[in-house]
């Protein structure tokens, strides 16, 4: 039988988190200049994030499954990605026009308006990024997931390397073209994704293990934190060495596919985070700027090995009929690690610290994927 791989999907698929990528990226960059430009503190931006990311907790898996639901009985989930898709786009348009509202008003509507994206944004991720179980037979999943870790990359690394260019542009212009990036990336989707026909109404909850949602929950909160972590512990200059980062995650992220499939997804993960945790260590003993690219490089590299994982492994360890759900637990997870970063761990966090307590957010991580190969071997 020939494995076959959607490729233009799965191509669609990684501009919508290209797109994803992008927004909150032109989002983080003029946060605090839209609260200033207000007269509201700056230090708002802080909290704002942090009520986002609870929103994402909760919102995750339950839009995730919503969708599973969706799909079994009209046989589509584009209903909850193009809502949230259209809806987060347009929220985006209107976010800078804020500011030309009388001061009382933008600053009553301001964070409500935030909010509201933020809770758009968290609507059509699960059900869009569950499609690659589709798009990709179970073992080709990592090699097809490494085209939306290249693409999300790119665009990451955008936002380290081209920070001046972009805020010299002001917040009208960048908005618009977030904007009008994910609207494009959401129709894109809907266009090319192959017809669709409503399953027979099942029971959703067979073959679906509880203790397999925890595991996803807790290995996409611990690589979150982990990652949040490893970024506060690189060195000086930070800025070109994060760049750095995510220029390797996306140049090695398609052979990083390629080793996992071979392999397996689960041992490439554990690999992938055994290296970045030893690298963390490493990063502590950095006394130049070309060991610390040397040191960033290696870790980027293993980033990748995680990254093309995740909803491999989300998907894994779910039945095909619960694929929102496994990726919304992930994401959900994700969101989690973030509040508590942002939370607790930010302020006033060393290097050495970050890097000590990435290390064994990395380890936990690795921890609960290996107790995922136990329970489903």
């Amino acid at each position: 039988m020939t494995v076959r791989v959607l490729w233009l999907q799965v191509w669609a698929l990684a501009l919508m988190q290209g797109a994803i990528t992008l927004a909150w990226v032109f989002y983080q960059l003029y946060l605090k200049s839209l609260l200033t430009g207000l007269g509201m503190d700056a230090s708002l931006a802080m909290v704002i994030l942090l009520v986002e990311n609870g929103l994402a907790t909760l919102v995750e898996p339950v839009v995730g499954s919503c969708s599973d639901d969706t799909q079994r009985w009209l046989g589509t989930r584009f209903p909850w990605i193009v809502a949230g898709g259209v809806g987060a786009s347009l929220l985006f348009l209107l976010i800078p026009s804020i500011l030309g509202f009388p001061r009382s008003v933008a600053q009553a509507w301001l964070i409500p308006l935030l909010l509201a994206w933020a809770l758009a944004m968290s609507v059509f991720r699960a059900p869009a990024m569950s499609l690659l179980g589709r798009y990709a037979f179970a073992t080709r999943l990592p090699q097809a997931a490494s085209v939306l870790t290249l693409v999300g990359s790119l665009a990451a690394a955008v936002g380290v390397v081209a920070q001046p260019l972009i805020v010299s542009w002001g917040g009208g212009l960048t908005f618009a073209l977030g904007s009008g990036v994910l609207l494009g990336a959401t129709l894109l989707l809907q266009q090319v994704h192959p017809p669709s026909e409503a399953g027979a109404v099942a029971n959703p909850t067979v073959g679906l293990v509880p203790s397999h949602l925890v595991l996803i929950f807790g290995t996409g909160m611990a690589v979150s934190v982990g990652f949040r972590l490893l970024v506060q512990s690189l060195p000086e200059p930070r800025v070109a060495m994060l760049g750095s980062l995510f220029l390797t995650v996306a140049v090695t992220a398609i052979p990083a596919g390629t080793l996992a499939q071979r392999w397996g997804n689960s041992i490439a993960m554990l690999t992938g985070l055994g290296v970045m945790a030893a690298g963390l260590l490493l990063l502590t003993q950095v006394q130049s700027a070309g060991m610390g690219v040397a040191v960033t490089v290696l870790v980027g590299a293993s980033l990748s090995l995680v990254l093309n994982g995740a909803i491999p492994f989300a998907l894994g360890l779910v039945p095909p009929a619960r694929a929102g759900l496994g990726t919304g637990m992930y994401f959900g997870g994700g969101a989690l690690g973030a509040s508590l970063f942002l939370g607790f761990l930010t302020p006033d966090l060393s290097a050495q610290v970050a890097s000590w307590l990435g290390m064994a957010a990395f380890l936990v991580a690795g921890g609960l994927v290996s107790l995922s190969l136990k329970t489903t071997h």
